[in-house]
């Protein structure tokens, strides 16, 4: 809902989407190639959340007549386990954090930092 009505109050109504693939990503905009070109443009995600795709992934472009916007990256079929309600964070790395619909938080890692301090070593 949120990205939706972002993209309403924010475009025209000459938004045409097409994917693209990420070219390199520095601060929160990326470069991306897609069928009307390449260029750096903004991502767009939820409040809170910072994060970067990996250079090559397929991302979803919306071109508009104040520039263009990489609302997301297409990615793979997740090969964990995950029920309806709960959310995963995942890098490429391999960590991952899984909040549980029933109020749980599982930590997946070889190293947890509190602070700039280690806290878990998985080794």
């Amino acid at each position: 809902m949120w990205i939706s009505k972002n993209i309403a109050e924010n475009t025209g109504s000459e938004n045409i989407a097409m994917t693209g693939s990420i070219g390199g990503s520095i601060d929160v905009r990326v470069s991306a190639a897609s069928g009307d070109g390449t260029g750096r443009c903004a991502m767009i995600l939820p409040p809170g959340v910072i994060s970067l795709p990996e250079r090559d992934e397929e991302a979803v472009m919306l071109h508009t007549r104040s520039g263009s916007l990489c609302i997301g990256v297409k990615k793979g079929y997740y090969g964990g386990n995950i029920e309806p309600g709960e959310t995963i964070i995942c890098s490429s790395g391999g960590a991952e954090i899984k909040l549980t619909q029933n109020g749980e938080i599982h930590i997946f890692c070889d190293k947890i930092f509190i602070n700039e301090q280690e806290v878990h070593n998985g080794s």
